[in-house]
């Protein structure tokens, strides 16, 4: 419960900075229409500004619900562990603490890492039976599933393991239907007898 509202105060943080940052962009440009005291009054004491503060108070409480995700993904921490680790470089995380079968990692960008207002952390759970948990930012979740199995279905296979086995007679069924049509290409360009 605690990651919980950790998660929802960091993004009301990111929401209030945005704002800020808004009217403090259009305050240098000049294209502010009113000054920072009627800004702010009408931030905190209209009606307009509260009911603003409280769309932002609930899709921040909210925003645990959908912003995270947890994804069980089929790979192995000990045969796949390379293929794991480098979808997490391609993406910008860096490897932190191992424990207990559970691995964090986090963004490596300082820059990164401030806009997140340091919620960045995805956290990778060995389930023993081939399957992995990612658990973090569904965006960043979401990029990191798509590379493991990308770069799973793509490594370099060991000639004595079964997927080379899957993989050799998907390619014999391939060779044999070009040979098929090779065969039928030859058939209908030969010319026949004549009587």
């Amino acid at each position: 419960m605690g990651k919980y509202f950790k998660r929802a105060i960091c993004y009301f943080i990111k929401i209030v900075a945005l704002i800020i940052g808004i009217y403090a962009l259009m305050w240098v440009t000049g294209t502010a229409r009113v000054s920072t005291e009627a800004f702010w009054a009408e931030l905190f004491t209209s009606r307009r500004g509260v009911l603003l503060w409280s769309a932002v108070f609930v899709v921040s409480l909210l925003y645990p619900l959908y912003g995270f995700v947890r994804r069980t993904v089929k790979a192995s921490v000990t045969a796949d562990w390379e293929e794991i680790y480098r979808a997490f470089i391609v993406a910008g995380y860096v490897k932190g603490d191992s424990v207990g079968g559970v691995t964090t990692f986090r963004v490596s960008s300082p820059v990164r890492r401030l806009i997140m207002v340091g919620d960045d952390a995805i956290t990778v759970t060995d389930n023993g039976d081939g399957t992995i948990t990612l658990d973090g930012v569904r965006k960043e979740v979401v990029q990191i599933e798509f590379r493991i199995h990308s770069y799973i279905d793509n490594k370099v296979i060991d000639p004595n393991e079964e997927h080379f086995e899957r993989a050799t007679e998907e390619r014999v069924e391939v060779v044999e239907a070009e040979v098929v049509e090779t065969i039928d290409t030859e058939e209908a360009t030969t010319p026949t007898d004549k009587m």
